[in-house]
């Protein structure tokens, strides 16, 4: 019975009407260059096909995964095809697009599929239900079924005769199912005791963990510590010494195995070598760092470490030391700590301590605190004091000395330039005043070589004059803010807070003349820059900031900021667009390329104008597009292909909206004629003038 015009299209033909396009769209260039590539070399194995049209098969990569995948009418959300995969992207992948590339090959040669079966082993690993005795049959397609089944039935046999001690006989596939076999603690607790001896002593003879593990146990119950803590040692120093590495995209690596020295902490811990774990753990600490530094993994072995230590620090308040030496136990090792390997030193540190101990352990660090003048750069110094200065602060405060702690921030502010760590602590304090004074004086040591630290004393500047209700001072603020990173957002949030300060046109000027000219605006009082018939926008608010630049060698002063004037191009043509105001926008565009200094930057946009003024000038858009996408077919790889797709796709786009089919037509003929050997980027073509792949 023939369809009427209004009924779907059966999956078979919509499959058959399959383009580059379609294909290109739904997985991305990438994607698709890649499943290219796991079609070309054969990854696809099993492939089925259910009664809908959907496709089920087994992909190989870096392990072998089960793909499924349905094509839909192009009405369908947008969207022409839908999968899901077993393997971590889990859906629309290399993959997918591999199983939809070897069907389409097994169309065009005019052979069919078998079906899918309802009990396909695909179907569990897709919904993760798998058994994990499948695994090792993972070699057999579908169509070996029956054998499979047959061999779980022996393997299964074998496991219940191989716990009664007898070879079972052969069973018959499926129609005989073997009763389920004892779990292993079944079979241990239908053991006699003199069976369960022998069987111990046997493993112990034949596997060397197990006698190795077997002789810690013994050490740990008759009490002798000595052992074990010489098989810890050993253990410690043979993990520490293997190399840890991953390769990210074959799976393949080798990780130190840190379960039997944490085994071994464990049985410390139980007999009370709580000592012995200490001395353990700073020898783990620095062997561990060395191991986690030259190790290329996913952080595996840092946690390996970490969860050794956390033993280490439960020890900790259990031993024999006295508080201020468990205490400082704990600071010494987050102290050395480089990789998050001593986490546990902070649940030491949460404990009730007294005041005393505390007190005791805050003129101990004090002692030690690091030289401000040696060791490393400036920057490395400057760190490992504040480090240490922020854990003798903690013991002060602890022990009920804030004023010295806050003592100790003033003078360690000039000395390191830590001046944020101290205008947060006086503002915590509410010392406002203070607060101010010590941030303004920070921002002028610290704006030329560690800006970072200048905006947040900036920030703590703005907050204060908020509080104090001063419009024009958090708007002056902004200023410096916008006047340092310019950006869309940054005018937009000046001009708010200058409007509430009333100057909201007089700073939008000046804001305006500065992303122009790259001229910061100057201040109310300054003469004013004549610029033929203008001059620059007076600036209504107050200075709160005045830039400078890096001091000269052997200078002890700064010198004024001398800056190349830049126009900030991306800001205007960002604001133009989001005025809608293309014409200008494009005028922006063509002065920043025809600068030789923003050329490349410039192409940054090209895409964003070109869409901008598709409509209005078409003619400038049809330009853009086309020199994109000969830049990236000039590149003369797959990638560079499927990359040159989005602006052809665009410019065709725009051609058949303007009625300019035949300008469209004639340059992608020239480009098939000009590129007739670029087998890739004729499919990129042929997916753009909707030829189905099986055309091709």
């Amino acid at each position: 019975m023939a369809r009427t015009p209004s009924e779907p299209d059966p999956p078979l033909a919509l499959w058959k009407k399959l383009t580059w396009d379609d294909v290109s769209e739904w997985a991305g260039g990438k994607t698709l260059t890649r499943g290219k590539s796991y079609f070309s070399n054969h990854h696809v194995t099993g492939l089925a096909r259910t009664a809908d049209g959907m496709l089920l098969a087994w992909v190989q990569g870096t392990e072998r995964y089960a793909t499924h995948v349905r094509v839909h009418a192009p009405n369908r959300d947008g969207e022409p095809l839908t999968s899901e995969c077993s393997c971590p992207v889990g859906r629309t992948c290399k993959h997918a697009v591999a199983v939809v590339l070897t069907y389409l090959d097994v169309l065009k040669k005019g052979n069919s599929l078998p079906p899918v079966r309802d009990n396909d082993p695909r179907w569990d690993v897709l919904q993760g239900e798998r058994d994990g005795d499948d695994e090792e049959f993972d070699e057999y397609e579908e169509d070996d079924d029956d054998y499979l089944e047959e061999e779980r039935s022996r393997q299964r046999a074998r496991m219940t005769a191989g716990s009664r001690g007898a070879v079972a006989p052969s069973t018959s596939p499926r129609s005989a199912k073997p009763d389920k076999p004892p779990t292993v603690g079944e079979y241990i607790a239908s053991l006699t005791e003199e069976q369960l001896r022998a069987l111990v002593v046997r493993y112990s003879t034949q596997m060397p963990e197990v006698k190795k593990d077997l002789t810690e146990r013994a050490a740990v119950a008759s009490g002798n510590a000595g052992v074990l803590v010489r098989e810890a040692r050993k253990e410690l120093r043979r993990v520490t010494a293997e190399e840890a590495w991953v390769n990210g995209w074959t799976g393949e690596g080798s990780l130190p195995d840190y379960a039997g020295l944490r085994r071994r902490f464990e049985a410390l811990f139980e007999i009370g070598e709580y000592d012995a774990l200490l001395e353990l753990g700073r020898e783990l600490l620095e062997s561990g760092t060395r191991q986690v530094e030259m190790s290329h993994d996913e952080g595996e072995t840092a946690s390996a470490v970490a969860e050794c230590l956390n033993v280490v620090f439960r020890a900790v308040p259990l031993s024999a030391r006295s508080n201020p030496d468990k205490l400082l136990y704990a600071f010494e090792m987050a102290g050395e700590d480089e990789y998050d390997l001593a986490d546990g030193s902070h649940d030491v540190l949460e404990q009730e301590w007294s005041k005393a101990d505390w007190s005791a352990v805050a003129d101990a660090l004090r002692e030690q605190l690091p030289s401000p003048a040696t060791g490393g750069d400036e920057w490395t110094r400057s760190y490992r004091r504040d480090r240490a200065t922020n854990a003798v602060i903690r013991a002060l405060d602890h022990a009920g000395r804030s004023a010295e702690a806050t003592k100790l921030c003033e003078t360690e502010a000039r000395r390191t330039l830590s001046y944020e760590r101290l205008v947060s602590r006086l503002l915590g304090e509410g010392r406002d005043a203070d607060a101010e004074r010590w941030a303004k004086e920070g921002m002028t040591a610290t704006q030329a070589k560690y800006p970072g630290i200048a905006g947040q004393l900036r920030d703590h500047l703005q907050a204060l004059a908020a509080k104090r209700k001063d419009p024009a001072t958090v708007a002056a603020y902004i200023a410096e803010k916008f006047f340092e990173r310019p950006s869309v957002s940054g005018l937009s949030e000046l001009t708010a807070a200058a409007k509430k300060a009333g100057c909201e046109a007089e700073v939008r000027a000046a804001a305006l003349h500065f992303l122009e000219t790259g001229e910061r605006p100057k201040p109310a009082g300054d003469t004013p820059k004549k610029r033929g018939k203008s001059a620059d926008p007076v600036w209504p608010l107050p200075v709160v900031w005045q830039p400078v630049a890096k001091p000269e060698p052997n200078l002890r002063h700064f010198k004024p900021l001398t800056r190349q004037p830049e126009t900030h191009f991306g800001v205007l043509i960002d604001l133009a667009l989001k005025e809608d105001r293309t014409a200008d926008a494009l005028g922006y565009y063509d002065r920043w390329a025809a600068d030789k200094r923003g050329r490349h930057e410039s192409e940054g946009y090209a895409t964003r104008i070109a869409d901008a003024v598709a409509d209005t000038h078409p003619d400038r858009a049809i330009a853009i597009y086309k020199r994109q996408a000969e830049a990236h077919i000039a590149r003369t790889s797959p990638s560079a292909y499927q990359e040159a797709r989005r602006p052809l796709k665009k410019l065709r786009d725009l051609c058949t909206k303007q009625k300019r089919q035949p300008e469209w037509s004639a340059y992608s003929d020239g480009l098939r004629t000009a590129n007739a050997r670029k087998r890739r980027f004729i499919e990129v073509l042929d997916g753009l003038a909707g030829k189905p792949i099986l055309d091709g």
